[in-house]
């Protein structure tokens, strides 16, 4: 799932969010860096989220660049990783990136 909003520019409030969820058994096919949640963009809400039993990334995302200022589309905005003022909160992570060592 993909929930990126919001300019990052202006720092205006995509107010998009990804709640609830149990998301597992993801990434089976290429198994890596296809996460279950991929986030980005400006405040959003990623919360009460239950992500398990991956062999990658459970959730990946964000940065603090934002993507350059001429052609601010939302590709660009996901390739640079652009991301603040999002609230993450109460989310189970289990079983996570069980095939790889260098990820956290």
């Amino acid at each position: 799932m993909w929930v990126v909003g919001g300019v990052a520019r202006t720092l205006t409030h995509g107010k998009m969010y990804a709640t609830r969820n149990r998301i597992w058994d993801f990434a089976l096919w290429m198994r890596s860096y296809h996460p279950g949640v991929r986030w980005g963009g400006v405040g959003n809400d990623y919360s009460h989220n239950w992500i398990h039993n991956s062999p990658h990334n459970c959730i990946t995302g964000g940065g603090n660049d934002a993507p350059p200022w001429s052609d601010a589309t939302l590709a660009t905005a996901i390739e640079s990783g652009a991301g603040s003022e999002c609230l993450f909160d109460n989310n189970t992570l289990d079983t996570c990136a069980y095939e790889c060592q260098d990820v956290r």
